[in-house]
C-alpha cells in the first residue's frame, strides 16, 4: 500500500546496485498519482498487443504491425515472476 492507503502496482527494490530498481506491475495495483503516464503506457502497450494478436489477422501474417516502441527498455513481471518473487 502507498501512503495514502491505496493499493499500488508500483514496486521499488533494492539490491547491490546503488540505484533503487523500479517496477511497475498493474495487477497489483495502479500507478501511483505522482507516476500516473505508467497507467497510459499500460494501457498503449494492452491495445499493441491486440493489434499484433494473430488471431485478429485475416491470414497468416496480414494485418501484423511490428514497430520498434521506446517501451523495449521496459521490464513487465508476469504473474509466475510476482509469485516467484513472494510478493
Amino acid at each position: 500500500r502507498d501512503p495514502s492507503g491505496q493499493n499500488s502496482g508500483l514496486l521499488l527494490c533494492t539490491g547491490e546496485q546503488s540505484k533503487v530498481q523500479s517496477f511497475y506491475c498493474p495487477i497489483l495495483g495502479a500507478a501511483p498519482q505522482w507516476c500516473s503516464f505508467l497507467d497510459n503506457i499500460t494501457e498503449e502497450l494492452e491495445e499493441k498487443d491486440g493489434m499484433l494478436d494473430p488471431s485478429t489477422a485475416g491470414g497468416a501474417n496480414e494485418g501484423l504491425v511490428q514497430t520498434e516502441t521506446i517501451y523495449e527498455d521496459y521490464k513487465f513481471l508476469t504473474r509466475a515472476e510476482i509469485d516467484q518473487l513472494g510478493i
